[in-house]
């Protein structure tokens, strides 16, 4: 689970996280073609990174030695192979649920915003 403990992600590594996400939009597309909505906004979920590894060295060395720096482009790169490493899986799995969502959109003639 993310932050928010009423958020699930459709690319959780807990195949209970990944139901309850699809639930819950099925339920709100139901609410929103109830209320004429046009669109339903999703947010898929995310590649999990360590953010202490990661998002907090890397603003650490913007404000020690700039964005520019040989170090902070180094550490900049082996994150981005480290995403790009993963990255995969999530996406498939947010593919996947797309598809299920999808067509019960169209149904419903509510249009998605991703």
């Amino acid at each position: 689970m993310i932050d928010a403990p009423d958020a699930y992600e459709f690319t959780s590594h807990r195949p209970f996280d990944r139901q309850r996400a699809m639930d819950m939009t099925l339920r709100t597309l139901e609410l929103a073609a109830e209320f004429g909505a046009s669109y339903l906004v999703l947010h898929m979920g995310s590649v999990p990174m360590n953010p202490r590894k990661w998002s907090q060295a890397l603003t650490n060395k913007i404000a020690t030695v700039g964005s520019h720096s040989p170090d902070f482009i180094k550490t900049k790169i082996a994150f981005v192979k480290k995403r790009e490493k993963i990255a995969p899986l999530y996406y498939h799995r947010a593919l996947e649920a797309l598809a299920t969502i999808a067509g019960h959109a169209a149904e419903a003639g509510v249009k998605l915003a991703i």
